[in-house]
């Protein structure tokens, strides 16, 4: 795609799933990739494979509820590779006891918005200033489909990620005038390896065959999606909500299973 060699970009959970897939795809592009996770060892791994294949990468353990540690993978990023062009905000997720509204205690809703909506936060805060002193750049946020259509039992979850919707539109709307571009990805059914080890195959079989699409996406469809944002083939793609799902969340059940 347009415009990525060269590029350096700062990318959040990028030990597995989405954000792993999408740290090979950008290192593909010839993206200089700096990794965060919580998961050094996983991380590092990734960012061999890409080294392995002529890319460049590092990994750095960081935990997005510390600034400290927000600011050692940003800091790592420019020390290495001279500055940051790219960000991409994919780490965050569910804490388990997550339910309803009125079954939530104060800490599930405070530590799921610490992980999701101040993650991001901090993330973006740190880097924007780079991104800026390279006279602009893309940010991708990884929200979800939860964010914009609630999901019975997941009240804390859903609003988070809402809450990261509207963060995008802010800094577009704030920072656009100085070059920086920022969309937002909300993930459908993706596959993960976590996912496909939680769910049982028939469970999923039966999802597919209400996709549109007729089949669960993969951790590299988001990928693809995410790299493409990230391009000059999107600079005039700017503060969007854009849902990979396969059609489900505008189109809903495509009539009889197939």
């Amino acid at each position: 795609m347009r415009g990525l060699v060269g590029k350096v970009a700062v990318l959040t959970g990028g030990a597995r799933g989405i954000g792993a897939a999408t740290a090979l795809r950008l290192g593909s592009e010839g993206v200089a990739v700096a990794l965060g996770d919580l998961h050094e060892e996983e991380a590092e791994a990734v960012a061999s494979r890409i080294r392995d294949d002529g890319g460049q990468a590092l990994a750095v353990r960081m935990n997005l509820r510390e600034e400290d540690s927000v600011q050692r993978l940003v800091e790592a990023a420019v020390d290495r590779f001279g500055g940051i062009d790219l960000v991409v905000n994919n780490a965050g997720g569910s804490l388990g006891g997550d339910r309803n509204v009125a079954e939530n205690e104060d800490r599930i809703w405070q530590s799921t918005w610490d992980l999701n909506l101040m993650g991001t936060v901090r993330v973006t805060r740190a880097a924007l200033p780079h991104l800026l002193a390279r006279g602009g750049g893309a940010i991708v946020n990884i929200a979800s489909g939860s964010g914009t259509l609630a999901t019975p039992g997941l009240a804390a979850y859903g609003t988070s990620k809402a809450a990261v919707i509207q963060l995008t539109r802010n800094v577009t709307a704030a920072y656009s005038h100085l070059g920086v571009r920022c969309n937002a990805i909300c993930p459908g059914m993706i596959m993960t390896p976590g996912a496909t080890a939680a769910m049982p195959s028939d469970v999923v079989a039966r999802i597919a065959e209400r996709i549109p699409a007729g089949r669960t996406g993969t951790p590299e469809d988001v990928a693809g999606l995410t790299t493409y944002l990230l391009s000059d083939d999107a600079a005039y793609v700017n503060g969007q909500v854009i849902h990979c799902d396969g059609g489900a969340r505008d189109i809903g059940p495509s009539g009889p299973a197939r």
